[in-house]
């Protein structure tokens, strides 16, 4: 009897693995196979919309994913990644000038740099507001973050610096995805839109071009992305995960059809269930701790996707003041969250490596 029960254990363990094993070579060929919708920003179709006090514009991409700008669905529903038809810093470089009069004042010679930190048009994005007990308001709309700079003659003096989400009640596919872009582009612009350069708030500081690639290459040198190896053990935080410092390393990972768990073991040889943790390694590959399920995470240029459920969270600040700007309401930002409930819908998701939230 008691070896037909170690028998049944053992065939249950290895169809889970199985299952398992299965479950994430399809998550690696379903970003493998992805299909993208190329996104050319064009002039637009009406007369040109404002002047801007910049002799020209430079774009520089310093995102963790240079390549991707969201996922959508394409045709017969499937999902799409958005990409670029060319860069990200031409596409938007091309936008500006096409749809704007550069107009410099006088002698003034100071060109428009954009530092380009965040881009991405999202179905899953946290508005802080509460849909009945335990659930937020989810939206669509567009994340950015952007410092803003005045060069003249090889120094970048801050103008401004944008790092907001851009909600909308479009669906964020078809054309959509060109007019929730170019909607955030302009509003991104709106605080020197028909300013002379004199009246540019332009800061005293300065920035060179070194600054400006060390800061980039730091950001870009976080031990996960540059190690060779994963560490086995739990990411108790996004920081651990990022430093590649699991804090805890004797563990077992169960896993079923609906939920997955993480036991801890203990120094008296028994385990605990361990429930708030960013993620966890097991030497080989790295899983996320979202929606009381665990997903594997797939590298994509300096960032990770999972094809998961998110998180949804609760909010401390769950009436945040916005404006409306014809269908698109723009939140400044969103407080600490804490866990409250999440969606069992699988959907592409990439991790946002300043936050470890996905969006």
């Amino acid at each position: 009897m008691i070896l037909l029960q170690k028998f049944i254990f053992l065939i249950c363990c290895l169809f889970v693995c199985t299952i398992c094993y299965c479950q994430e070579n399809r998550d690696t060929d379903f970003f493998s196979s992805m299909p993208a919708v190329h996104l050319q920003l064009v002039k637009n179709a009406n007369t040109i919309k404002a002047a801007l006090p910049f002799s020209n514009v430079l774009v520089i991409d310093a995102r963790f994913d240079t390549l991707c700008v969201g996922f959508t669905k394409g045709t017969m529903s499937s999902k799409h990644r958005i990409i670029f038809e060319t860069t990200a810093s031409n596409e938007i470089k091309n936008y500006i000038t096409k749809n704007y009069v550069l107009r410099p004042e006088g002698d003034s010679s100071y060109r428009l740099v954009i530092l380009l930190e965040k881009f991405w048009v999202s179905s899953s994005i946290e508005t802080g507001k509460e849909d009945g007990p335990g659930m937020q308001t989810i939206s669509r709309g567009f994340i950015i973050k952007a410092n803003l700079l005045a060069e003249v003659n090889g120094l970048y003096h801050p103008l401004y610096r944008i790092d907001s989400a851009f909600l909308t009640n479009l669906d964020t596919d078809g054309n959509n995805v060109y007019t929730i872009v170019e909607r955030s582009i302009d509003k991104m612009l709106d605080k020197i839109v028909d300013k002379k350069a004199s009246e540019l708030k332009i800061s005293r500081k300065s920035l060179t071009d070194n600054d400006i690639n060390n800061y980039i290459s730091q950001k870009l040198s976080l031990p996960i992305l540059t190690c060779t190896s994963y560490n086995k053990g739990v990411y108790n935080t996004f920081d651990e995960f990022k430093n590649n410092n699991p804090s805890t390393t004797d563990f077992e990972v169960g896993k079923n059809s609906k939920t997955d768990a993480l036991y801890v073991k203990d120094g008296a040889g028994g385990s605990y269930l361990l429930k708030n943790f960013w993620g966890y390694s097991d030497g080989k590959k790295i899983y996320i701790n979202s929606g009381n399920n665990f997903f594997q995470l797939i590298r994509e240029g300096n960032t990770f996707n999972i094809y998961g459920f998110k998180s949804f969270k609760k909010s401390s600040r769950p009436n945040i003041a916005g404006t409306i700007l014809e269908d698109v309401l723009i939140f400044p930002g969103i407080g600490e969250m804490s866990t409250a409930s999440y969606s069992s819908k699988r959907n592409p998701l990439q991790v946002d490596m300043e936050t470890g939230e996905l969006f």
